[in-house]
């Protein structure tokens, strides 16, 4: 599975785990396209500006991913 994210704002930097831990500014940056592990994992998505964390957190689980290919 190839994990493809985009946000809706033009700008936002974007962060992701999918070891459960919550993500911030430190954890993966977004930048190009990530093959996902085998096995199940929760998706954890957040967008930051200037630092500063911009909308809600977002969790997805291998499952619910998988669901949007289709």
């Amino acid at each position: 599975m190839i994990l493809i994210l985009d946000s809706e704002v033009p700008g936002l930097d974007i962060y992701y785990t999918i070891d459960d831990v919550m993500p911030d500014n430190h954890a993966n940056k977004y930048s190009k396209p990530v093959e996902m592990p085998s096995g199940n994992f929760n998706l954890r998505v957040v967008s930051y500006r200037d630092g500063k964390p911009i909308g809600h957190l977002i969790t997805l689980s291998r499952k619910q991913l998988e669901n949007r290919e289709e």
